[in-house]
């Protein structure tokens, strides 16, 4: 009985240990959307306040795109090198 549980187990780990780097880097993908999806809709505050949120916004999705763009970058040359 414990032979059967264990030996899907065993499989699901080394299909983990031999694609860590893919899992990361999907990770960091889902991450990436995360942050270009910010916004912000601040009504009834004054000028400086929304332009500051605005500005934060602004750099948190170009921190998105960064992580997209530098992840799917890794992915690319971690596959390119197996054959």
């Amino acid at each position: 009985m414990f032979e059967k549980t264990k030996r899907p187990i065993v499989k699901f780990l080394q299909l983990i240990k031999q694609s860590y780097i893919f899992i990361i880097c999907i990770f960091i993908i889902f991450v990436g959307f995360d942050l270009i999806d910010s916004h912000y809709s601040g009504y009834g505050s004054n000028e400086a306040k929304i332009l500051g949120e605005n500005i934060r916004v602004g750099l948190k999705i170009l921190g998105g795109s960064i992580l997209v763009g530098s992840s799917l970058l890794c992915l690319t040359l971690n596959t390119r090198g197996k054959k």
